[in-house]
């Protein structure tokens, strides 16, 4: 029995291109491999869709001639794009633009595979709220501050929540894309489709991705911060950084949970495990070596913190992270 699926991919002003032809081409090559290894078991009709239908200009210039939204009788899926964005500005300065499709996202009853930025869209509609989420790692502190409701898990790739399925940062697009497939056929044909565009069907985390950024301009943040990277190796203690500051240990405490949303210890945590993905690089540095550059006295510990930060040993992490490039 043949089945055929509407997968609906929503356009709106200022989507990432890229993100929405991932979509597109990777249900193409599911109906190939679906004609040639299964008969024509499942075809996969794609249409671009928006609010009103017509011309939608993404970020790049580029026009896309879209349909109307349509509810079909037979299995239908949206897939949303991210928004194309230097930084989180960019993403809030947007939104008023883009009221109608929030709007119209509260009232859809269909699967919803939402890649990247495109979680704030579905966030102001208030679809989210109680729901757990990806997105793009770098946006997890304005993400969480906004939408206190919704459960953000920056470290995941993919997170799926009742019928809607959410992927991290833009090229993630594909492997939501995958999932789709996954849940409107069989594994085979997805890891099938996998294999023809070179994605690994496996990823699940994005967290061995993630760089450990902040935005602060704070004087005193800056000022440890050099001292700090300038001597990792060096057993740093809260007194350490209060006597750098010149604050007392309990003032550099509370400001910096008021700076960074971190206490001193986790702050130092951060900068030695981006040291030590940074140094990780070096094949010729071994880890049990390179822990203690980085400030860990016990090669245990050391790697106990790595895996639990990044979702994989230090050893795994420079395997395939490293020695692929």
């Amino acid at each position: 029995m043949k089945e055929l699926i509407h997968v609906q991919i929503f356009l709106y002003d200022y989507f990432l291109l890229t993100s929405a032809a991932s979509f597109y081409d990777t249900f193409m090559m599911a109906n190939r491999i679906s004609e040639v290894a299964f008969r024509g078991r499942w075809k996969w009709k794609v249409d671009f869709i928006s609010v009103k239908g017509g011309k939608i200009q993404s970020s790049s210039g580029i026009q896309v001639v879209t349909k109307r939204y349509q509810r079909y009788k037979q299995k239908s899926i949206i897939l949303i794009p991210g928004l194309d964005h230097l930084n989180v500005d960019e993403i809030i300065a947007l939104l008023p633009e883009l009221s109608s499709e929030i709007q119209f996202f509260k009232n859809l009853q269909e699967p919803i595979y939402a890649s990247c930025s495109a979680g704030y869209l579905l966030a102001e509609s208030g679809k989210l709220n109680s729901c757990s989420i990806a997105s793009s790692w770098w946006l997890h502190s304005d993400f969480s501050y906004r939408y206190p409701k919704v459960q953000l898990q920056m470290d995941k790739l993919i997170v799926r929540n009742q019928n809607i399925t959410t992927s991290g940062g833009a090229f993630s697009s594909i492997d939501l894309a995958l999932r789709s497939l996954t849940d409107t056929s069989k594994e085979i044909l997805s890891k099938s489709v996998a294999n023809i565009l070179a994605v690994d069907p496996k990823r699940e985390l994005q967290s061995p991705y993630k760089q450990w950024l902040h935005n602060s301009q704070a004087t005193w943040i800056l000022k440890l911060e050099r001292k700090l990277l300038s001597d990792l190796s060096y057993p740093w203690q809260i007194e350490d950084l209060a006597e750098i500051t010149n604050l007392h240990p309990r003032t550099l405490f509370r400001k910096m949970k008021q700076e960074l949303n971190l206490t001193p210890k986790k702050y130092l945590e951060k900068l030695r495990i981006q040291k030590a993905k940074q140094m990780l690089a070096n094949e010729n540095l071994r880890i049990s070596d390179l822990c203690y550059h980085c400030g860990y006295e016990d090669l245990s510990h050391f790697q106990k913190v790595f895996k639990k930060t990044v979702g994989m040993s230090p050893g795994e992490y420079r395997d395939r992270f490293i020695k692929k490039r």
